[in-house]
């Protein structure tokens, strides 16, 4: 029974159950999408939670490093030193929810006391240690910042008497890595209002130097612990603002198999002010630092009034609505079309009727319409079929469809019984334009009975054709594929190798970068090879292992290894060795991701996109390369001498040899470089690399520590005559005369070597004892070998004692000056003083000059030094003018080093304006070697601080170097005679004659001079017969204070001439 045939109201309950059922099935995939699109952003947030969650983690690792480094490379970090690190080089603040860094040395029972004292002396003057109890071993917080608040309760905790932070930190000791406590209750949080649960980050600090690749070797090695606080609520809040107002997030201990309690959340509270249920629940499992956290997540109101099913109740209402009118439109039309029956048959056949429905329906279609008789001559065409071959419908009448879509008829012809039982046929061919321009068409026929009901050979039969332009399609499908072959091309010249494979794991396909990598061809790999035979057994059985830690769950070897992290949506990157064809081994960069598969249908597979790490690796090694040689002789530096010297003892130490560590320091090589220039300089050592390295053995290290120095390491050593012998060699070879800048030059060594084992268990203290062993042969006069001694050790000790001890004094002004007078020899009045340092220490007492001086001068102090002595002489002295109401003159002497400095008549010009102390009242006075060793730079200086109005003195005069040539250049107003020629001017002789020359020379100058060290009448009476301008020593008074010194220019001198002063004890 036909359709139309049926009663409308009929028809229109079959409408309505139809539109139901569609309406049904159009919400239910409006449904899935919302839910699908909902859990797509919701897996977007949780996954940004939980990416946070690890950023900070890690935020708070890289800033423990960096601590550790510095307590590694400086365990004597002071507090301040601490703080300075912290907030000058790592953080302006922590991270939201880190609450404080720490630091806790390992202390022994035995030095708990003064570790307790120390910290008191650095501020902390209630510090102790807590819990109160006898221990094995300790690790009391002793830096801790910021230093504020709570937080000041945690230091002096001891970190090992809780178990928690006990199992924590020795995990981490025994991994090297980083490792977090379970949650629990930070020290700080006792007094907090809100409490909440904490957790700290332990990283180990080992001793610098020290090995730690074993697990023995480290538990020996750490020497303390530095620790972030994190409180876990305040992290929480951090990393989930983002989300807060979307999601409702909470930290849980624990694994989801293995759950554990709760931690944090972000509200407080799960309850929601609704009532209803959350929408969508998740969590993410969270690894980092030997602990398993579950971030867990529920949907608020706000993401589900955003992301909730609405537009599938707008679907659900608009269908019913459509079922009701299509309802209505399907009755009211099989009642007009009842009627149109009841009118058929006394109207003309249908065909010939001009029914304004149907021809609106032809106008407002795509396809266009042509009725042809059984003949296939066409009676009646639609305006599109017009439009479609270029010719008006009315001109269309009459002609032969063959004409216009030749072989039309056959598709009539063509058709089985089955097709023209159901009324059509359908061809695809080529139309023709009244332009003779030709077009794919879909022809379909439809078949026309006549009045009498014949069939389709009845003469007069019509056939209806819809006539489908299939160029548009045609022009799609073109397009697409041209942007197929275009995206492929892109593919094969990418310089990356893209590879598909199944779940069974063979490759599917393999772009052209792939090939190339693997020197595969496509069919070798297409269809044959599991994508597991590119990768080496051991790395997938190691992968295998991560996965199963990182996963909390079993992963098998092999292919279940390659793709876990793909299965559940992920990307799993990581570096692979791929064996090539051939067996070669070509390291890459993988990422196996799934490809997107099609809607409710099966994987598509896997992807492994891979780039080539060689050229990385060997840019990395170049790098690597860079980092531990010296640029200028291509030597192993200072650090690579160190790693590679690190196997010779221990190779030493397995088989009883012995090792020798050279320290070669260029005698003078700095007058080189002033003389004759850097580039002559740098040709100087990069000569004496090359000599170096063939005055040593197959096997031995040469280095390049720095400047002028360098380093050689002798292994394999059966007696120490051998190093001696070798050393002996490089002197002689080092020796030779060679030729740089044009000038000929011989450069000498002055040498230090230590032995592995009696110099020295380790490369640090064997770095200690050649280096005391160098310092004592440049004391000795250059050019030698000098062997460590114990007596070395001691004098090392004792420099780097007072260097220290230099050190603090600068920093807490512990230097002070006395002032000896420079008596006239004509008047015996005061007209000048000499400004002398004076230092005493708690530690050893008086300090004297000639103690310190040369310390200050090797390790870099002299110029802050100096630059105090010349600030303070100028503030003093110009107080006493002020007060006294007349002109002292002040002699200041100034180290060679910083003579040298192209800032220093800045730095005097400075100190004169900050005093108001006028320039003709200042005496800069230098040593006599400085006229030979300056050159011009030193005639330059000498003019700039002429200029500013200072005096310039020689200080020590006939000691040194004969450097008249330069007395006569350089703008100098006096010469002081050094106390060694006075000490026998009184008695005829050598010393005489000198004095006397030099007071002759100076006067013949035009240049004052003074005698230093007058301690006899006979002495002074000498000198003022010579005509010498001024004296100074014991004779009229020691150095005083500047308290003394103004009581002796207000009252004058008394000494009595006619009596011998007592020579100084």
């Amino acid at each position: 029974m036909r359709l139309t045939a049926l009663p409308p109201a009929l028809l229109s309950l079959l409408v309505a159950a139809g539109g139901a059922l569609l309406t049904a099935g159009a919400w239910r995939q409006v449904q899935q999408f919302e839910q699908r699109l909902a859990q797509q952003h919701f897996d977007a947030r949780l996954s940004q939670a939980s990416s946070a969650l690890r950023e900070r983690m890690l935020e708070n690792e890289r800033l423990l490093r960096g601590v550790a480094g510095l307590m590694t490379a400086n365990p004597a970090t002071s507090r301040a030193q601490w703080r300075n690190y912290l907030y000058t080089a790592q953080l302006d603040e922590l991270p939201p929810g880190t609450q404080s860094i720490g630091y806790a040395p390992l202390t022994a029972p035995r030095q708990v006391q003064p570790l307790i004292a120390a910290a008191r002396a650095d501020g902390l003057t209630d510090y102790r240690i807590h819990p109160a109890g006898p221990r094995r071993l300790y690790a009391p917080i002793l830096y801790v910042e910021p230093l504020a608040g709570r937080n000041a309760r945690a230091a002096g905790f001891d970190l090992l008497s809780e178990p928690s932070r006990r199992a924590a930190m020795e995990a981490a000791r025994d991994s090297g890595e980083p490792r977090l406590t379970r949650g629990l209750d930070l020290v700080r949080e006792a007094e907090a209002q809100e409490r909440q649960r904490g957790a700290l980050l332990f990283l180990p600090v080992y001793g610098g130097g020290v090995a730690a690749s074993t697990l023995a070797q480290r538990r020996e090695a750490v020497v303390g612990y530095v620790y972030v606080s994190l409180r876990l609520g305040d992290l929480m809040r951090g990393i989930g603002a983002p989300a807060l107002a979307d999601l409702e997030l909470s930290l849980h201990e624990g694994t989801p198999a293995m759950p554990g309690p709760q931690l944090s959340d972000t509200v407080g509270t799960a309850d929601r002010d609704d009532g209803n249920a959350p929408l969508l629940r998740g969590e993410r499992q969270f690894h980092y630092g030997g602990a398993a956290w579950t971030l867990r997540a529920a949907t608020r109101p706000a993401f589900e009034a955003a992301y909730g099913p609405r537009q599938g109740y707008a679907v659900l209402a608009a269908g019913a609505l459509a079922t009701l009118a299509l309802a209505g439109m399907a009755y009211a039309l099989a009642r007009q079309r009842r009627t149109a029956r009841q009118r058929e048959a006394q109207a003309v056949p249908p065909w010939e009727d001009d029914n304004a429905t149907l021809q609106a329906c032809m106008a407002q279609s795509a396809d266009g319409f042509v009725l042809t008789d059984a003949n296939g001559v066409v009676v009646r065409a639609s305006e599109r079929a017009g439009m479609l071959f270029g010719i008006a419908p009315p001109d269309l009448v009459g002609r032969s469809l063959d004409t216009l879509a030749p072989g039309a008829t056959g598709v009539v012809e063509g058709a089985d019984g089955a097709g023209l039982a159901r009324g059509a046929a359908q061809r695809e061919l080529a139309g023709v334009r009244s332009d003779g321009s030709r077009f794919p068409l879909r022809a379909s026929a439809a078949h026309l009975p006549s009045a009498e009901g014949g069939d389709s050979s009845d003469s007069g039969a019509h056939w209806l054709w819809a006539i489908t332009d299939l160029e548009p399609q045609q022009r799609a499908h073109q397009a697409a594929a041209h942007q197929a072959a275009r995206y492929a091309g892109l593919l094969d010249h990418a310089s990356f190798g893209v590879i598909t494979f199944g779940d069974d794991g063979v490759i599917t396909s393999v772009n052209a970068a792939g090939t190339r990598m693997l020197w595969y061809a496509t069919a070798e790999l297409v269809g044959r090879m599991p994508v597991t035979g590119l990768h080496l057994a051991d790395e997938l059985a190691a992968h295998a292992r991560a996965l199963s830690q990182e996963l909390g769950e079993p992963v098998p070897a092999g292919m279940p290894a390659l793709v876990a992290k793909a299965r559940l949506g992920l990307t799993d990157e990581g570096e692979w060795t791929w064996v090539r064809k051939g067996g070669s081994r070509l390291p890459v960069q993988v990422s196996v991701s799934a490809l997107a598969a099609q809607p409710d249908g099966p994987p598509a597979g896997y992807q492994a996109i891979a780039y080539d790490l060689t050229e990385r690796r060997r840019v990395d090694e170049y790098i690597r390369h860079l980092a531990l040689h010296d640029p200028l002789t291509g030597l192993p530096n200072r650090a690579e001498l160190n790693e590679c010297a690190q196997p010779m003892l221990l190779h030493a130490r397995r088989h009883g040899e012995r090792v020798a560590l050279l320290l070669l320091d260029l005698d003078h090589f700095k007058h080189i470089n002033d003389s004759l220039g850097h580039p002559v300089g740098d040709d100087v050592l990069r000569t004496m690399a090359d000599r170096l390295k063939g005055a040593v053995r197959q096997g031995d290290l040469v280095a390049r520590m720095g400047g002028d120095e360098f380093g050689v390491v002798l292994g394999g050593l059966r007696d120490d005559s051998e190093a001696e012998l070798i050393a002996a060699k490089i002197q002689a070879r080092v020796n030779e005369e060679l030729l740089a800048g044009g000038q000929r030059l011989r450069v000498t060594l002055s040498i230090g070597m230590a032995i592995f084992p009696e110099d020295g268990d380790s490369l640090t203290e064997l770095m200690k004892s050649a280096d005391a062993a160098v310092y004592a042969a440049k004391q000795g006069g250059r050019a030698q070998l000098c062997r460590f001694a114990a007596s070395m050790a001691e004098a090392s000790l004792a420099r780097f004692t007072i260097e220290g001890l230099l050190r603090r004094a600068l920093a807490g002004n512990e230097f002070r000056l006395r002032y000896q007078p420079i008596v006239d020899t004509a008047t015996k009045e005061i007209t000048g003083v000499e400004a002398l340092i004076a230092w005493e220490t708690p530690e050893r007492g008086p300090m004297q000059p000639s103690e310190f001086i040369p310390i200050a001068e090797q390790s870099g102090l002299v110029a802050p030094l100096g630059e105090w002595t010349l600030a303070t002489a100028c503030r003093e002295i110009q107080a006493l003018r002020e007060a006294l109401g007349r002109d002292i003159e002040v002699a200041v002497n100034i180290s060679p080093l910083q003579l040298r400095q192209a800032g220093f008549p800045d730095t005097v010009a400075r100190c004169l304006e900050q005093a108001g102390l006028p320039p003709r009242q200042l005496v800069i006075e230098v040593t006599e070697g400085i006229l030979v060793d300056g050159g011009e730079t030193t005639i330059e200086t000498f003019r700039r601080l002429r200029a500013l109005g200072v005096a310039l003195s020689i200080d020590d005069f006939g000691t040194g170097y004969s450097g008249l040539n330069y007395l006569t250049r350089l703008p100098i107003d006096r010469l002081k005679i050094d106390k060694s020629f006075v000490d026998d001017v009184a008695t005829p002789g050598h010393d005489q004659a000198v004095a006397a020359a030099i007071i002759a020379l100076g006067h013949q100058l035009h240049l004052k001079v003074v005698a230093e060290g007058v301690e006899t009448a006979a002495q002074f009476e000498f000198l003022r017969s010579q005509g010498c301008d001024g004296v100074q020593g014991f004779l009229f008074c020691q150095a005083v204070a500047p308290h003394a010194l103004r009581q002796l220019l207000e009252t004058g001198l008394e000494t009595p001439l006619a009596d011998q002063a007592a020579p100084r004890q």
